[in-house]
């Protein structure tokens, strides 16, 4: 639902949550499958901010009937769905068949617009895999698409998707404020509000600290309408860069661990691992070298059991630094050539304000090493399987 009202149908929806989980169980009682695919399936929003394990279950009770293959239509609207929800609880590998079945039932119902989400959903799961060079292709494919049918909201979402690829920051920042542009035309304040704030870690990341603060600024402005609908809570987690960018480490910390109740109880399992990572660079700033280790740890193991290639990388550039400053600078070199060496494949281009962090530990590592010591470990480092640099890391606990 987009438009003037969406705050408010987004709260009567809440209101209405046991009326709505009463219909979906009159549904499965009476083997209403079709009732049960619609309506499961347009509660997506309402399950991305409220609890996404209930929603999954209940989309995946329906698609399980073998009767829903009877309703060609209904079932892709429950498998797009449903897909979206496994991918962010990280279940790449569930989501991706689903999806593209979707994506073939839309075509041959000549469904342009759930098309679009389709293959947006597909670059989404390629793009966290540690394929962007596919992900792209898939979001160009949606956007012309979105174009070809003259869809403001659809365009503004693969515009969103672009943005993602900082190999031209340039062309990065175009493909945020054309996303802006559009769904403020298109009346959807929630994306808008998402897109504002995630525009602004961006130029968080790239230093550019007046204009980050101007869209996170209008990012809160409109979460404070919606406040029930943000499941990213992207202009906290900027704003808790800024603060780390000042010095401010309390705040930093403090709005972090405020977003991890929240990604918790929705089951938004990506922005829980990733809102933790970030912490653990927030606390080794603060001193707690335990406690950073344990994030860092724990989170590079969950990413990498769920196949989310930088979120291992970030991980073990994290122990990197925490390794230096162990006086293990031989180690440190080579799990970072392995980090730089995985995102030049994937390719992710670490941001700017996290580029000149590693500098800073390379430059340490110079110091201790010199440049020959530093140039075998590194590019040992670089010939090292991610999987290896994660076992490497773990030795000597």
């Amino acid at each position: 639902v987009i438009g003037p009202r969406q705050a408010e149908w987004f709260d009567l929806a809440r209101e209405e949550h046991d009326n709505l989980r009463g219909a979906l169980m009159t549904a499965s009682s009476k083997n209403n499958v079709e009732a049960g695919l619609y309506l499961s399936s347009r509660l997506y929003r309402l399950w991305e901010s409220l609890n996404m394990q209930e929603g999954s279950r209940w989309l995946a009770e329906f698609l399980e009937n073998p009767e829903s293959k009877n309703y060609p239509y209904a079932r892709a609207k429950a498998l797009c769905m449903y897909g979206w929800l496994l991918t962010w609880r990280q279940q790449f590998t569930q989501a991706q068949p689903l999806v593209q079945e979707a994506l073939e039932l839309f075509r041959a119902h000549k469904d342009r617009r759930s098309e679009v989400n389709a293959l947006l959903i597909l670059g989404n799961i390629k793009e966290f895999q540690g394929n962007m060079t596919g992900a792209m292709e898939m979001y160009q494919q949606a956007l012309a698409l979105a174009q070809s049918i003259d869809h403001a909201w659809s365009e503004a979402q693969a515009h969103f998707c672009l943005a993602y690829d900082r190999r031209d920051m340039k062309r990065s920042f175009d493909h945020f404020e054309k996303a802006v542009t559009l769904f403020r035309e298109a009346g959807d304040w929630a994306a808008l509000a998402n897109a504002l704030g995630v525009l602004g870690t961006f130029r968080v990341w790239s230093g550019d600290v007046d204009l980050a603060q101007k869209y996170l600024d209008e990012a809160a402005e409109l979460w404070r309408f919606n406040k029930r609908m943000d499941i990213w809570e992207n202009a906290k987690v900027a704003r808790s860069q800024l603060a780390m960018l000042k010095g401010d480490y309390e705040l930093a910390s403090t709005l972090l661990r405020e977003t991890l109740p929240v990604a918790e109880e929705s089951g938004n399992r990506m922005s829980y691992l990733w809102n933790r990572a970030h912490l653990g660079f927030v606390t080794l700033r603060t001193g707690d070298i335990e406690d950073a280790r344990r994030i860092f740890v724990d989170t590079m193991l969950e990413f990498q059991k769920d196949g989310n290639t930088i979120g291992v990388v970030y991980g073990l550039e994290g122990i990197a630094t925490l390794l230096i400053a162990a006086g293990k600078p031989e180690k440190a070199a080579r799990l970072i050539g392995c980090a730089d060496a995985t995102r030049e494949k994937v390719p992710d281009i670490r941001p700017l304000i996290e580029e000149a962090d590693m500098y800073r530990n390379m430059a340490a590592i110079l110091s201790r090493i010199g440049p020959s010591g530093f140039e075998v470990t590194y590019d040992e480092g670089r010939s090292m399987a991610l999987e290896e640099a994660v076992r490497y890391a773990l030795e000597d606990r």
